[in-house]
């Protein structure tokens, strides 16, 4: 039975006069009906969580989405926009993005690394077919920097700066440049083949390598502004902290960068011998005695 214009109120109707109506034991939030329809929404303007979870705040969902729909040159520009070196950081970033990420709450996070490693490598791949997408669009300005240090500051400092159109020279005192990327990070972890790439595309945009130079911190910073107009500190995080055990005696105890750094530089083992053939150099050893 409905109610009609013209009958008794609400408050007056009798049981068999109440209309069936729909009653929920459960939490009704759910339902986006009745009052919900009518509150307006209250647009705030946020990050995406796998943008704002990035500590150099990369356009994630940018080439995230361009390459979802294969749109391959559009995503390599919007990473490469902002990635200094993008292979690099697909192998070796801790990825607080994929954290961030809101689709782990539906199944699993987007495996926004490795999107980023394959874009990386395919920037290498672009510029072996004779495509730059890197390269630089402002004309210099005749301002010239001088970086120390060639780590991933160094090199992301000498990066911005080169597109920016300034003269760039990074000094390094080891005999080859990439800091701790190249003497603190395995080479199972970050290829040295895949780093190099990364430098030789640097270069291509402008950026001068001087390695093998220590600084005499005696001459001062106004020393080394000879021919440039500002010098950038790059020294990165060599240091470790101690172990604080006393009496621990020098060479036998050793910080970790300093192992990473003597591993890096001690030279590759010799391959392993051939099934089937003999080693002179080292022979079979003995069956154990039992």
């Amino acid at each position: 039975m409905f109610i009609r214009k013209g009958g008794p109120p609400p408050a007056k109707l009798r049981v068999h006069q109440i209309p069936p109506v729909a009653i929920s034991w459960e939490r009704a939030d759910v339902f986006k009906t009745g009052g919900w329809r009518n509150v307006t929404p209250r647009y705030v303007k946020r990050l995406p969580p796998c943008r704002e979870g990035c500590p150099v705040g990369n356009d994630i969902e940018g080439w995230l989405v361009a390459a979802s729909e294969k749109r391959w040159d559009e995503a390599v520009r919007l990473l490469i926009a902002e990635q200094p070196l993008p292979a690099v950081c697909g192998r070796v970033c801790y990825h607080p993005c994929e954290t961030a990420c809101n689709r782990g709450e539906l199944d699993e996070s987007v495996s926004i690394r490795a999107v980023e490693r394959y874009l990386g490598d395919l920037v290498h791949k672009m510029e072996h077919t004779g495509t730059r997408p890197c390269a630089p669009t402002i004309k210099p300005n005749g301002a010239g920097v001088c970086i120390l240090g060639s780590g991933p500051a160094g090199l992301a400092a000498a990066w911005l700066l080169v597109r920016l159109g300034h003269r760039v020279e990074v000094r390094e005192r080891a005999p080859l440049p990439g800091g701790l990327l190249r003497y603190g990070i395995p080479s199972y972890r970050l290829p040295r083949d895949v780093l190099d790439r990364e430098l030789s595309r640097l270069e291509h945009i402008g950026v001068q390598f001087r390695c093998g130079e220590s600084i005499n911190p005696a001459e001062g910073i106004s020393q080394m502004r000879k021919g440039y107009d500002a010098v950038f500190l790059a020294p990165g995080a060599a240091g470790h902290r101690s172990s604080g055990i006393e009496g621990a005696p020098a060479g036998v105890v050793i910080g970790a960068i300093e192992f990473l750094r003597q591993i890096a530089d001690y030279p590759p083992l010799p391959p392993p011998p051939q099934s089937g053939g003999r080693n002179e150099d080292n022979p079979p050893l003995p069956p154990p005695s039992i």
